[in-house]
């Protein structure tokens, strides 16, 4: 399984340090925000799904009713950042979305 780290920055100006596995993976344990991203040519992604939750293993599961689309969509990585508390990925999980504006996300979204 490749890892690698990438850096998102959030409409606030913030950078985040996301944990970037190539499918197929696991999510881990811990409360964080997770994104479905598609690594471009440029070495990039593309951010397609941004979420949050208490247990990231848990909620990010084959049967996540984003994962088809994403699929789709051309997913090829899960990025994971890990949260100190569900508040702390609540704020981070906004921002990524007000920045990025993912095709995926119903809710949260600036357009």
């Amino acid at each position: 399984m490749t890892v690698s780290t990438h850096n998102f920055q959030g409409l606030s100006g913030n950078w985040y340090p996301f944990e970037m596995r190539h499918l197929p993976t696991a999510a881990n344990d811990d409360c964080g925000v997770y994104l479905f991203g598609r690594l471009r040519s440029d070495a990039l992604y593309d951010v397609l799904y941004i979420g949050r939750a208490n247990q990231l293993s848990s909620r990010v599961t084959p049967h996540h009713e984003k994962v088809r689309p994403a699929i789709d969509l051309g997913m090829t990585t899960l990025g994971q950042l890990v949260c100190a508390n569900d508040s702390h990925a609540d704020f981070i999980e906004r921002d990524l979305i007000a920045n990025f504006n993912p095709p995926l996300n119903d809710r949260l979204r600036t357009a």
